[in-house]
């Protein structure tokens, strides 16, 4: 149970970042200094020195291996499997703290990384949340979040079941505890070092058990079939992906939030140099890795808050989702806007998570124009930039493109592409619907509704939740559009908000009664399984079901064609709309959508 539970913590952390050295370099100090307090000898304690300056060059918690090395000999003298010996003791932490600072920051990397472990102890907790350094702490909890409260639970268990002079166990225990629910990046890090305490630990359990010589009954114990169907039950939940928040599933490889060939594909042929704003760590690495020209990122959260730049670098990224490009005083008495900001350190490329909505969102209407739309992590550069000028110009045909064009999504492999292997789908035949839904909120945060809605079609098949709300989202926003045109939206866009699961008063308030049809009416019922058909994703079983020689059907019509990527098909519906009904609602709407000035 230990080693799952520890396993699953730290799945994440497995990612090309300084916090798998951080995993690996708890792992090895942990089993190394172990080695040379039993057996000291020369060779050994060299041994160590080279994995911890190592460590001091590659992660971030070099630090860690301080405590790692103490909690190892607490617990050797506390089950008197090691005789207090300071000069052994010293000599080994001595050379740990000496080869952690072999690197160009000398002594300071373990002053970096203390800060850093503990960040909250030198910057106010809303900075440092808005950075999003801090462990989120919402419920349900993350799948690694989870695992590591249930190891917390056993390893508690197995302190509660120590010898009393073994109680003080709970002293590294509280101060893993405090550093794994405070700072996100410990987490994994913690992970490993919890999970390699509590088996040290269980060691006395299995003594006691061996020396036992009691008949043990012959059948499993009840309790641990329970305890095993749970633990089958959260792997495979997480396994294919359906734990709440959990973006991956059972793998190999690099994660789809890495997978580099979009980008990549985005930014050939750049020659642009000055720096980009990016928006995490996973950004500014990408584009460090693929090197466009001489451009480079400016700062990261975690150096930004090393070089006491953290409050500026957040308060950039708060005005870029607000929309604030022109100077003004913020509450705090500072001066804000993106603009001077960045011109003066020369920013030419923005590089903004997908799942930062409110930041795409606030964009689409700045200057900032997008260089990609399905890359892990989407390049913006500013209008006017002449070595931009042509590849934002194929962006807007492409986004027209997606939007009303002859386009439909092409699903993403089932078993993976590029630099990953998803394993579940390679077995299920069915690719990550994630994928899907966070296409989806990218285009919806683009004011792409349409395109939002098209991409949702697998996942509707699916009968997937999320996929509903987001569809529910859309429909409310091109009926919002629709009432903005013409004063109402159409019956379609009612009864799609509305079968989605929308309140029924809202769209009554919003969009008028009109728009729903009355219960006399014969079709009432042919409108309803439209909605339910287009809700499963059979927009062919929808266009169907709608009646024929009405305005409101024959628009209806038009959508679902457009939903489907048959644009033909939908302009012939809405030029007929507009010869049979001129006078209708839904014949403005469609000269709007076709372009057609109103005679």
């Amino acid at each position: 149970l230990l080693v799952f539970f520890g396993c699953a913590t730290i799945r994440l952390g497995w990612q090309p970042v300084s916090g798998a050295f951080d995993i690996i370099g708890v792992a090895a100090i942990w089993g190394l200094s172990t080695r040379y307090l039993k057996h000291p000898s020369r060779s050994r304690l060299l041994l160590v020195g080279a994995v911890a300056a190592l460590w001091g060059n590659l992660g971030s918690l070099c630090l860690l291996a301080v405590p790692v090395v103490g909690t190892r000999v607490w617990q050797m003298v506390l089950r008197e499997e090691l005789q207090i010996r300071p000069l052994r003791f010293g000599s080994l932490l001595a050379v740990v703290v000496t080869c952690c600072s072999f690197t160009p920051r000398g002594v300071f990397t373990l002053w970096d990384s203390l800060r850093l472990l503990i960040p909250w102890f030198w910057l106010d907790l809303g900075t440092l949340q808005a950075a999003e350094m801090l462990t989120p702490l919402n419920w349900p909890p993350s799948a690694e979040a989870m695992a590591f409260l249930v190891l917390s639970g056993l390893v508690a268990l197995l302190i509660g079941r120590s010898r009393p002079h073994e109680l003080a166990s709970t002293i590294p225990f509280l101060v893993m505890q405090i550093l794994a629910w405070t700072v996100r990046a410990n987490l994994p890090a913690i992970g490993i070092w919890l999970t390699l305490y509590g088996l040290q630990l269980s060691s006395v359990e299995r003594k006691t058990a061996a020396s036992d010589k009691r008949p043990q009954p012959e059948q499993v114990p009840n309790g641990l079939r329970w305890v095993m169907i749970v633990v089958f039950l959260f792997g495979f939940t997480v396994g294919v992906g359906a734990w709440p928040g959990s973006t991956t599933r059972c793998g190999w490889g690099l994660s789809p939030d890495l997978e580099l060939s979009l980008l990549q594909h985005a930014l050939a042929d750049l020659p642009l140099d000055g720096s980009s704003h990016c928006s995490g760590v996973r950004e500014s690495g990408m584009l460090a890795w693929l090197r466009p020209g001489e451009i480079r990122p400016y700062d990261v959260p975690e150096r930004a808050f090393l070089a006491g730049r953290l409050k500026e670098h957040v308060r950039i990224s708060d005005d870029l989702r607000a929309g604030w490009a022109d100077r003004h005083r913020r509450g705090d008495g500072t001066w804000g806007g993106w603009w001077i900001p960045l011109a003066q350190r020369n920013t030419r490329l923005l590089l903004i998570s997908p799942r930062d909505t409110e930041c795409v969102r606030s964009l689409e209407s700045s200057n900032w124009k997008p260089l990609a739309i399905d890359a892990p992590c989407l390049p913006y550069g500013l209008a006017g930039d002449p070595a931009l000028g042509n590849r934002m110009v194929q962006m807007l045909a492409l986004l027209d493109l997606v939007e009303h064009g002859a386009w439909s999504y092409p699903a993403p492999p089932a078993g993976g592409a590029g630099h990953y292997v998803d394993l579940c789908g390679w077995f299920t035949g069915q690719h990550n619907v994630q994928l899907d839904l966070q296409q989806s909120r990218t285009m919806e945060a683009m004011q792409r509704h349409l395109a939002a809605i098209r991409v949702l079609q697998y996942a509707l098949q699916r009968s997937c939740q999320e996929a509903r709300e987001a569809y529910q989202r859309n429909q409310l926003a091109l009926a919002y559009q629709e009432q903005l045109q013409v004063g109402r939206a159409s019956r379609w866009r009612t009864l799609a908000y509305l079968g989605s699961g929308g309140n029924i008063r809202t769209a009554v308030e919003l969009f008028g009664s009109e728009t729903l049809p009355p219960s006399s009416d014969p079709t009432t019922r042919n409108w309803q399984q439209a909605v339910k058909a287009a809700l499963a994703g059979d927009l062919q079983s929808a266009i169907e079901e709608l009646p024929e020689n009405e305005d409101e059907s024959l628009y209806a019509k038009s959508q679902l064609y457009l939903e489907a990527g048959v644009p033909a098909r939908a302009a012939a519906l809405f030029r007929r709309l507009i010869v049979e009904f001129p006078e209708s609602m839904c014949a403005t709407l469609a000269r709007t959508t076709l372009g057609l000035r109103h005679e």
